[in-house]
């Protein structure tokens, strides 16, 4: 049987953000791991559930891998940066929103993020 894609995501825009999650899968093994789990398992996985736990691990292993967290953000910055809608709003919503209380991320996140963090925050 054909799995269909979750409502809020066209083809179009489900392979955008595996392509954007498979960059980040080659950033660290931990994060080719997260990447593993959420795409070839065979299911219809959810691209923005993947994010957001690249999110978690950079934020648990800050301190412990800091070139690979200091990696991903300035990959996603980029990323960000050439502003495709899709990864835009992925971006901000599983990261972004995701790093709302920690303060010690929030400062490794260069000027573009920095920016939209302190339009989502008013902070």
């Amino acid at each position: 049987m054909e799995q269909e894609l979750p409502d809020h995501l066209t083809p179009e825009a489900f392979e955008v953000l595996r392509n954007l999650d498979e960059a980040v899968a080659a950033i660290h093994p931990a994060l080719r791991t997260i990447y593993e789990e959420n795409f070839e398992d065979g299911s219809i996985p959810t691209p923005l559930m993947a994010m957001a736990e690249y999110t978690f691990w950079a934020t648990v292993n800050r301190l412990d891998e800091p070139e690979a967290v200091y990696g991903l953000l300035s990959f996603l910055e980029r990323t960000y940066s050439e502003g495709d809608p899709v990864v835009t709003d992925c971006i901000a919503l599983m990261l972004l929103e995701n790093l709302v209380g920690e303060p010690e991320m929030i400062d490794l996140l260069g000027p573009r993020l920095r920016d939209e963090m302190t339009k989502l925050t008013g902070i």
